[in-house]
């Protein structure tokens, strides 16, 4: 029954608000010390993804996937990376399509759900690293990847995927949409909108017809968006078919390998939903951690090192859990 009941996560005083957390850390936080490599994978599909490396001669390698609209510059990216590469890992920190800095060459991008993409990057640093130990680690969004991708493949999981680590994940995304349009979270999906706009409008030329484009620029919450814009592009018949089929919720039963997520109470961007107190009680694999502070992605600590509290409980988990460290 791994539900973990008590959480050693002690931030100072004065940083214990959940605005504070999730934005502090976000806008003034800088993780140096690390010098990615890209490389630029062609796929199948005729579009292309963007990987950052920073490789120290390791077998052993930590892929990492952010969240929504962000990118391998992201500071909680660089600072998961940071971690296991001073311990002599090698990293991987993978860009979703179209957020490498460079817009994709098709319509479809990423989602919530896509998991095809990562296990194409998965298999390629396989073949090209001769990897034999691998863990994943997600935030938000790309923790929502993570959880699923392990939960869906938990059958016919790659041998050399060893543990993950997925923090402030949307496992109910129809839940957390409605968070989303709570007055207090107004300021994130204004944000996080205008970024999925400007993307779309960079791709009109490629959507002749097939969507709402009227309705998904004028759209004001995330329903609006997903359902005139994110499902009709990726093959979903609603919003709501997208977040039904998309959600890591319904998979995490399913894990068979040592997991960790990591969610703080008062995250003001998840619902009650996206807390599976349960299903980790049952679980002999799937552990949920759910600090009282720490805010969505935030996690900030006052500490020598530097680190948030997130990337050194990755690395404490995968110490434990991940076999030949």
């Amino acid at each position: 029954m791994p539900l973990i009941k008590e959480s050693n996560f002690h931030p100072p005083i004065l940083c214990k608000n959940y605005h504070l957390q999730t934005i502090y850390p976000a806008l003034f936080r800088s993780v140096n010390g690390l010098n990615y490599e890209r490389e630029r994978l062609e796929l199948p599909d005729g579009d292309f993804l963007d990987i950052d490396w920073e490789r120290k001669g390791s077998k052993q390698l930590v892929v990492v996937c952010h969240g929504l609209e962000g990118d391998s510059s992201s500071q909680y990216v660089r600072g998961i990376m940071k971690k296991f590469t001073s311990n002599s890992w090698d990293g991987l920190a993978l860009n979703f399509r179209g957020c490498s800095g460079e817009i994709n060459r098709l319509l479809k991008a990423y989602h919530s759900g896509e998991t095809e993409d990562l296990h194409y990057v998965i298999q390629y640093a396989i073949k090209t690293g001769n990897y034999n130990h691998i863990v994943l680690v997600g935030f938000s969004l790309g923790g929502n990847v993570v959880l699923k991708y392990l939960g869906e493949n938990s059958g016919n999981l790659l041998k050399e995927i060893k543990a993950g680590v997925a923090v402030s994940v949307p496992c109910d995304l129809e839940g957390c949409g409605l968070e989303m349009e709570r007055k207090e979270n107004w300021m994130y999906l204004n944000r996080f909108l205008v970024s999925l706009k400007k993307k779309l409008k960079e791709k009109s030329h490629l959507i002749k017809g097939q969507i709402d484009m009227e309705r998904a620029m004028s759209a004001k919450t995330f329903m609006v968006f997903d359902d005139a814009a994110t499902a009709p592009i990726h093959g979903f018949s609603s919003g709501l078919d997208y977040y039904e089929k998309s959600n890591s919720l319904q998979f995490l039963h399913q894990i068979s390998i040592p997991t960790l997520l990591l969610t703080a109470e008062d995250d003001s961007f998840l619902g009650k939903s996206s807390y599976p107190f349960e299903i980790a009680q049952k679980s002999d694999h799937f552990y949920f951690e759910s600090p009282k502070y720490g805010g969505h992605v935030g996690f900030y600590q006052r500490t020598p090192h530097g680190y948030s509290y997130a990337e050194q409980r990755a690395w404490e988990f995968i110490s434990k859990h991940g076999p030949n460290i």
